[in-house]
């Protein structure tokens, strides 16, 4: 899992999975990494993963915060960062990587789906 924010309080998963808590005293942002327990198939775990970040990310979801923390999105949060973006977010997102990495070749498919009318 990655990093979001938000008050730990309100995840289920601190019972359920082993987890691992770090934070910034200055700003409020928590990073959360969460283990599953030894034993489960890999399908178990993708099915588990698949549930904790929808857990997770409801905590920031509810309180107005962010699932990217000061990290960024990378491929692993990338549908969920673009299922919460507002519409006019992605267009003008794309308009300035465009402008500043003019081939695409920084952090390629990181955020952004870039087809040939983007």
């Amino acid at each position: 899992m990655d990093r979001i924010c938000g008050p730990m309080s309100r995840c289920p998963l601190s019972r359920l999975w082993l987890s691992v808590s770090h934070g910034h005293v200055g700003d409020g942002n928590r990073h959360l990494n969460v283990l599953p327990p030894a034993g489960l198939s890999h399908e178990e775990i993708h099915g588990r993963v698949y549930e904790a970040k929808g857990a997770i990310n409801a905590v920031p979801d509810d309180f107005g915060g962010s699932i990217s923390a000061e990290h960024g999105i990378g491929r692993l949060k990338k549908p969920d960062f673009l299922s919460r973006s507002p519409p006019p977010q992605a267009p003008l997102l794309t308009a300035i990587k465009r402008a500043v990495d003019l081939c695409l070749v920084m952090s390629s498919g990181c955020q952004l789906n870039f087809g040939p009318d983007s």
